[in-house]
């Protein structure tokens, strides 16, 4: 969907345009491969602890702020890059305030469906999610210093 691979060919800008995912994909630095080497030890996660959803690294900004970023990022966003499976992924923020909390993955209800889905893991769906609520503030009428 949408993937090209990369040439310095300078025609393809012609074609795909300054403004496409392909043109800022040429901005971007690509780091040497040798220095993604990490010294740091592997981290051990339980990842079936529901206490780990206590830790800061998961937490949410109000239900009020988040529902309105999640609002405009999917009224404004995913209707351009639809990356999620928007009923899934609602269902599992949803969840996310319910009183039995988050389920986490594997809950064998949609099967492998990407973002939101059963085998995406807490970390990538959290991620996303704070993309989306990034996204989200971008596109908020909230004023500057409320935004940061």
């Amino acid at each position: 969907m949408g993937a090209t691979t990369l040439t310095l060919d300078r025609q393809e800008d012609e074609f795909f345009g300054q403004s496409s995912v392909h043109s800022l994909l040429r901005e971007v630095p690509h780091p040497d491969r040798r220095s993604r080497r990490s010294t740091a030890p592997p981290r051990n996660r339980d990842k079936s602890s529901a206490t780990s959803l206590l830790t800061a690294e998961f937490a949410l900004p109000p239900r009020q702020v988040a529902d309105k970023f999640l609002d405009l990022y999917f009224d404004n966003v995913h209707i351009f890059y639809p990356w999620t499976h928007s009923t899934w992924f609602k269902k599992r923020y949803e969840s996310l305030w319910t009183p039995g909390g988050y389920p986490g993955a594997e809950t064998g209800q949609t099967g492998d469906i990407g973002l939101g889905g059963d085998q995406c893991p807490e970390t990538t769906f959290f991620c996303a999610l704070n993309a989306m609520f990034a996204l989200g503030c971008e596109l908020s009428d909230l004023p500057e210093k409320e935004s940061a």
